[in-house]
């Protein structure tokens, strides 16, 4: 390097630094400006209001802010060149700006409720501005530093003994299972969601305590058991209510239902690691990740929970597991393509959402896999067919045979409905008779446009979504979506806002949200099971694991492996890091995790309860991601 290019690259450092440093000081949407300062002559002029909120904006400095300059200016003095051509070097920096603006928008969003720390002014915007070059640049010097990095020994050349599989299974499994013990004692006899009653309700018809037969037109009056959640998962919990009440005792019953839902958890962690040193994973990484199965509070917590999201995360990691497994092999035999096919009808048994998933997962494998026709055709049949079978079998001759009714059509509308909840609390006034008409025959169940608009929440849909009509139809829907649209045209802001409030949490760092159902909360299941009067368990033990999930989320370490953002951040990381590397056969499998993802974009509240799926395959998906496709 030339003096004059080291020159140069000094000055830069010298620069970004200081904006970094600055940035890192500036308080988001603008400092107060004093009465003197508008009492001035030049208050009239814009640049002289924005230069006074940049001014009042910065924070005292002090000896921490020189640590972040000469750390900032170090690393990006000593950044390497970033490998890639000029396009993904242009990429780089783009979505280094893009990280500290989502950032800048979740602040907003969680302080209030809103943009406007954003865009509410021509100063929050120019400090934004700001805020978002500053950061930029550790975020483009990490992307620096990465890029330079040789991800290749994750996957070695080592030897593997086959017979080693079956130990490998049995060890880690007892491994996990033995971490989980203390969780098991001091969460007897297991937490129970709100779900779990809706649930017990179906299983004892009990029409007061289950609320969604309120939210659907059943097909036979006297049976409100429905799809709403799984029938799978209500029907093994109907098996453990007949079993506690055969051994009098439910809180035993549950007691054990919870610990099998860990020992199959724990099974599918030990599979994962199994899998992952068949296919010559580095030792260091597989004790790492056995230690963040076992070590991770969140495993163990929701394998005490009675919720179908424990053997959702059973069958989520078995399917991304095997579908790398059968895309990669060399041979595909009966038996593993019949095992594949069992744990994909399971999936979608256990999860609703898993038939769509799926359905898109069918099609991007013949994209994938087209070049390998014989494998494309057989992984592709198995995909097919469970799908068929799931659909016509199950969901068009089974339940109906059964009089089970199918979930209502509100939980697809979660997003919608919300937005609409906005747009009549910011523009009640611009709504018509008729459009008025249009919603309240969707949504009736909130009386009046100003009852819809008052039981907005910008952090759940659920208040929303309680007012659906559950008799209205198609052409009631039909009609109601040209008024939404309507509104979209007119306030496209309000929309967009209305979404970004809903779901900024699964990016945010500070927002705190439900991590486990470790406390018992208002599920009162003695409404439903009178005698079980210890379903609570012991105040003082489930009060410890409160204790000690409180104090994790308080260490700004430790709290990052319970935190939704970690996650969230980490697969977009992995999604760019597979594009440009085209680790396409790693990305059918992890396909599965974005397709959930975008899923959980759609749905009603972000959440842990709905990332700990993602978060059971993080150790695997890292592998496959990094590991080269050379040998596959």
């Amino acid at each position: 390097m030339s003096q004059l290019s080291k020159y140069k690259r000094t000055v830069l450092s010298l620069i970004c630094s200081a904006v970094t440093t600055v940035s890192f000081y500036m308080k988001s949407g603008g400092g107060k400006l004093s009465a003197s300062v508008k009492a001035s002559p030049l208050y009239e002029f814009t640049l002289y209001k924005l230069l006074n909120h940049i001014i009042k904006s910065v924070g005292p400095l002090d000896i921490f802010s020189l640590l972040i300059f000469a750390a900032v200016f170090y690393f990006f003095l000593k950044r390497p060149e970033y490998k890639g051509t000029r396009a993904q070097k242009l990429f780089a920096y783009l979505f280094s700006l893009f990280v500290p603006f989502v950032q800048l928008l979740c602040e907003s969003y969680n302080k209030v409720s809103s943009w406007d720390m954003v865009f509410g002014s021509k100063s929050a915007v120019l400090i934004a501005v700001i805020k978002i070059i500053g950061f930029s640049f550790p975020v483009y010097t990490m992307f620096c530093f990465l890029s330079n990095v040789e991800y290749s020994p994750v996957a070695l050349k080592g030897n593997y003994k086959k017979s080693s599989f079956k130990s490998d299974l049995i060890k880690y499994t007892v491994l996990f299972f033995i971490c989980w013990i203390p969780y098991m004692i001091l969460l007897y006899p297991g937490c129970f969601s709100p779900d779990c009653k809706d649930e017990l309700a179906q299983i004892f018809n009990n029409r007061e305590c289950c609320w969604t037969q309120r939210s659907i037109v059943l097909l036979d009056d006297s049976v409100i058991l429905n799809n709403h959640h799984p029938v799978l998962y209500t029907a093994i919990l109907a098996l453990f209510v007949k079993f506690g009440k055969a051994i009098s005792s439910y809180a035993v019953s549950f007691e054990i239902m919870c610990m099998l839902q860990a020992l199959l958890l724990a099974l599918s962690f030990a599979y994962t690691i199994a899998v992952m040193k068949k296919h010559l994973c580095k030792k260091s990484f597989t004790v790492c990740s056995a230690v963040f199965f076992a070590l991770n509070p969140l495993f163990p917590i929701y394998s005490m929970t009675v919720v179908k999201d424990t053997l959702f995360c059973v069958l989520f990691v078995l399917t991304v597991v095997q579908l790398y497994e059968i895309a990669v092999v060399e041979k595909i035999s009966f038996k593993r393509m019949f095992a594949f096919f069992f744990t994909l009808i399971l999936f979608m048994l256990i999860r609703n959402n898993s038939f769509y998933i799926m359905l898109v997962v069918f099609i991007l494998l013949i994209i994938i896999l087209f070049k390998e026709k014989k494998r494309m055709l057989k992984v592709g049949s198995v995909v097919l067919a469970a799908l068929l079978v799931f659909q016509i079998g199950f969901v068009s001759i089974l339940y109906p045979a059964l009089s089970i009714t199918p979930g209502s059509k509100r939980e697809m509308l979660s997003v919608p409905f919300v937005q609409t909840a906005r747009y009549i609390k910011e523009h009640r006034d611009e709504i018509s008779e008729d459009d008025e008409k249009a919603i309240l025959n969707v949504l009736n169940n909130g009386g009046t446009l100003e009852e819809i608009g008052k039981a907005y929440n910008p952090l759940i849909s659920d208040s929303v979504k309680n007012k659906f009509n559950k008799y209205s139809d198609n052409e009631d829907l039909v009609k109601y979506f040209k008024v939404w649209f309507k509104g979209l045209k007119a306030h496209p802001s309000t929309y967009i806002q209305a979404y970004l409030n809903l779901h900024y949490g699964w990016f945010c760092l500070e927002k705190k949200s439900l991590v486990a159902y470790s406390r018992v909360g208002d599920t009162h299941i003695t409404d439903l099971i009178e005698d079980f009067p210890n379903y609570m368990g012991n105040p003082a033990f489930r009060s410890s694991v409160n204790t000690f999930m409180d104090l994790i989320d308080s260490n700004p370490v430790s709290k990052v492996f319970i935190r939704t953002v970690t996650y969230s951040w980490l697969y977009v990381f992995l999604l760019f890091y597979s594009l440009k590397h085209k680790r396409f056969k790693a990305l059918l499998a992890t396909s599965v995790v974005f397709l959930n993802y975008l899923i959980c974009f759609a749905g009603p509240i972000s959440y842990m309860r709905y990332a700990v799926p993602m978060v059971c395959v993080v150790p695997f998906t890292i592998f496959i991601s990094l590991k080269s496709d050379a040998k596959t």
